[in-house]
C-alpha cells in the first residue's frame, strides 16, 4: 500500500511517522517524536518534528530556513549553537547497529571525534544535528519516514547530507538510506573524507 500510495503521489503527499523512537516510548524513555513531512516529486517541502516530552517542535518550509518552538523559545532560527572547529573537537551521532561490522568496529574502538551518542529516535536525531547539539551524524540505513521531514530541517540549517555510496542523497533507493551529514561545510567534508578511507 505505501508503493502504491507514493506511486499515485508524485505531485504531492504526506509521509508521516507518528512515533518515531518506538523502543524508547514503549520502555517509558522520553525521547521520541512524532514526525510529518510534505513532499511532492520525492522531496520534502514542509517538515515538522515534535517531541512530546520535551516540547519542542522543529520545523522547515523549503527555502524559508529551519525553527524550533519550545516551552522557552518561540520561532528561535536553527542552529541554536556554533559548530566546532575540526573533527578531532566533535560530539558524534552514531547508530552502530546498521553499520557495516568493520566500519562500527573503527568508530568504536579508534574514533575520530571527540565524542558519540545514540538517542533511538532518528527524526531527533537529525534535528539535534540541525540545532547545533552534536556536529556529526551516521546511521546505516533508515526508512523514508525517518528521514523525510528531518532531511529538510537539517538542509534549511544549513547542513551537509550524503549517503555511504553516493554524494548525492538523493540517488538511488528512496525507501532505505545510509547518512553521512554534518551541519558545517568543513566537517561535513572532513568527516566524508574519513569515512571514505
Amino acid at each position: 500500500q505505501q508503493h502504491k500510495s507514493w506511486d499515485a503521489g508524485a505531485n504531492g503527499l504526506w509521509c508521516v511517522d507518528p512515533i518515531d523512537g518506538t523502543s524508547n516510548f514503549v520502555n517509558g524513555l522520553p525521547h521520541f517524536a512524532i514526525s510529518v513531512a510534505y513532499m511532492q516529486h520525492g522531496r520534502p517541502l514542509l517538515a515538522v518534528a515534535y517531541a512530546p516530552a520535551t516540547h519542542e517542535m522543529f520545523y522547515a518550509e523549503a527555502g524559508k530556513g529551519a525553527y524550533l518552538d519550545s516551552d522557552s523559545v518561540n520561532k528561535a532560527k536553527l542552529p541554536l549553537l556554533n559548530g566546532v572547529i575540526g573533527l578531532k573537537q566533535a560530539i558524534a551521532e552514531i547508530d552502530f547497529k546498521r553499520l557495516p561490522k568493520n566500519l562500527a568496529l573503527t568508530l568504536a574502538v579508534n574514533p575520530p571525534f571527540h565524542s558519540q551518542r545514540n538517542y533511538g529516535s532518528s527524526v531527533l536525531d537529525w534535528c539535534y544535528l540541525a540545532a547545533g547539539r552534536f556536529d556529526l551524524y551516521l546511521h546505516g540505513s533508515q526508512k523514508l519516514w525517518d528521514y523525510a521531514a528531518a532531511c529538510l530541517i537539517l538542509q534549511e540549517a544549513g547542513g551537509h547530507m550524503r549517503t555511504l555510496t553516493s554524494e548525492d542523497f538523493w540517488a538511488g533507493d528512496h525507501w532505505q538510506k545510509s547518512v553521512i551529514a554534518a551541519r558545517e561545510t568543513d566537517l561535513f567534508t572532513e568527516w566524508s573524507a574519513w569515512l571514505a578511507r
